[in-house]
């Protein structure tokens, strides 16, 4: 009875040496594939630094231009609002016939219709809008600017010339 119940334990003590091993072989497979887990966690969070940092200066750098534009942007608003636009109808050069005028029509607000008899259909008659037109008559004496402008032709044709005037903030660099 004592060699069976000696047996039985021997059993019992070899079995939980046998789990024992195997929960010891376990728990280093485990322990293994937890470091190689933590490895690449910690390339991923490397990585992860990485491209929040270029995304970081990337925000940064896009703050710079939205900032620039913004200042860009209400500057040619106020801008916007500063401009005029004049015309001076130039007189006929010697030899010129009034008839072939190609001005159909001066408005009092501003207004100049232009035609243009060697085109045909919706491009033969043009319409402008300026803030002021200065028709044949006029001299540059007539033009009053109470306040230093920019001055600049931006169109010589239709006998007549299209201004543009800018204060002189405007044309700063």
């Amino acid at each position: 009875m004592f060699n069976k119940k000696e047996h039985i334990f021997k059993s019992f003590v070899e079995f939980q040496f046998g789990a024992l091993k195997e929960l010891m072989l376990s728990s280093k497979s485990i322990k293994h594939e937890i470091l190689q887990v933590q490895k690449s966690n910690l390339e991923e969070f490397n990585d992860l630094g990485v491209k929040l940092k270029a995304l970081i200066d990337a925000t940064g750098d896009y703050h710079i231009v939205l900032t620039e534009n913004r200042r860009m942007f209400n500057e040619r608003q106020e801008l916007k609002g500063n401009i005029r636009v004049y015309c001076r109808m130039r007189p006929f050069l010697p030899g010129q016939a009034a008839k072939h005028t190609m001005v159909e029509y001066i408005g009092e607000h501003g207004e100049l219709a232009v035609v243009n008899p060697s085109k045909q259909g919706k491009d033969r008659r043009r319409n402008f809008k300026f803030n002021k037109i200065f028709v044949i008559s006029s001299v540059y004496n007539h033009i009053d600017i109470s306040i230093p402008f920019i001055l600049s032709p931006i169109s010589d044709s239709y006998k007549g010339t299209v201004l543009y005037l800018l204060p002189p903030e405007a044309a700063k660099p």
